[in-house]
């Protein structure tokens, strides 16, 4: 008996109404049926689909500095909620310190280079006089938790996310493309 592998892709607790982005119990998992009758019921997540030690050095590099940036960004949440500015504002810093990194790894694909794009640019448009509020933070989680769940996402899915940052008060493009919207506007 030859065993037939389909795998399909989804995403657990998305559709439940949790917040399980929030709070990390989210996951890329893949589905195999070990044949044509039955499911095996057993989920990978994306990480041990592509451990650290078998895959390409800068998809392992973005696999870590996701994880850090996701802890950073909790922290600063933890901070902002306890409010202590200082503290919010020390672990953005380390998140402003990290995206650098993660932008050398943009070759992953379009989606994950948009995102990064994104988040960097939000960040820095952001103002260092300015404090990081709740919503704008959970945003923030939000993206890069799933953005480190489906690392390979297409760029229409990744848009989506960078919408959210929009909507969440963020300025995704580089500062100085306001100069060049007002040249274009006279």
């Amino acid at each position: 008996m030859t065993s037939i592998i389909k795998p399909t892709i989804t995403t657990l607790g998305q559709n439940s109404g949790d917040n399980s982005l929030l709070t990390g119990d989210t996951s890329l998992t893949c589905n195999v049926t070990l044949d044509e009758g039955g499911s095996s019921d057993k989920y990978i997540k994306t990480k041990k689909l592509y451990p650290l030690g078998g895959i390409s050095s800068h998809i392992a590099t973005a696999f870590t500095l996701l994880d850090e940036v996701v802890d950073r960004i909790d922290e600063a949440r933890e901070a902002t909620q306890n409010t202590s500015i200082i503290d919010s504002d020390n672990a953005m810093l380390h998140v402003r310190a990290i995206l650098p990194e993660l932008f050398c790894c943009r070759s992953i694909g379009d989606g994950f280079a948009a995102i990064v794009n994104a988040v960097y640019h939000s960040i820095m448009n952001h103002g260092q006089d300015k404090v990081f509020s709740e919503t704008q933070l959970t945003v923030l989680r939000i993206v890069m938790k799933k953005t480190s769940e489906q690392p390979f996402m297409q760029f229409d899915d990744a848009l989506d996310l960078v919408m959210d940052l929009e909507d969440a008060g963020f300025e995704v493009e580089p500062g100085h493309y306001s100069i060049f919207e007002e040249i274009a506007d006279e």
